[in-house]
């Protein structure tokens, strides 16, 4: 009964990453500046594929001077049709985005915002299969998005 059990729930389990997912699999170097003031930084993210949970985990550290650091976890939700993510970094606790998927060459993850949050988004445009931008969006003012940083990103591995 056991292992009937076990076979069923390992054959829901993808054991490699959805398309949409897929891409961003491995480590990138990414290099760009925070906006407005044109300050540069640079940052290293890590994604794998977990089987066992059917996420992509990404692990994403800025590099000195830059001190910020997150954990996140992309997967697709079958009751929304979409894909959600959490991101979680001491800069801002645990966060929740979610994205229908890929827009031509950019999936962009908004936030889902809990009371007093402020909004923000964060764009990945492919540009080749080994090179990505990232923009991320964020409502300062209550006056909605605007640029926060910008990053273009290569695969290392």
């Amino acid at each position: 009964m056991f292992l009937t059990a076990l076979a069923l729930l390992s054959a829901d389990v993808p054991p490699s990453p959805p398309p949409t997912l897929a891409y961003f699999v491995g480590v990138w170097r990414c290099d760009g500046n925070l906006l407005p003031s044109g300050r540069p930084i640079s940052s290293t993210l890590a994604f794998t594929w977990d089987a066992e949970t059917a996420s992509l985990v990404k692990a994403h550290a800025d590099l000195p001077p830059g001190k910020y650091k997150a954990a996140e976890r992309w997967a697709y939700t079958p009751e929304t049709k979409a894909f959600r993510a959490s991101v979680s970094s001491v800069a801002g606790g645990i966060r929740w985005y979610s994205t229908p998927g890929w827009m031509a060459e950019v999936l962009t993850w908004r936030k889902t915002r809990a009371e007093g949050e402020r909004d923000d988004a964060f764009a990945y445009r492919r540009i080749g299969p080994d090179e990505m931008q990232i923009e991320w969006s964020v409502d300062r003012t209550g006056s909605g998005l605007e640029p926060g940083d910008k990053l273009v990103c290569r695969r290392k591995i």
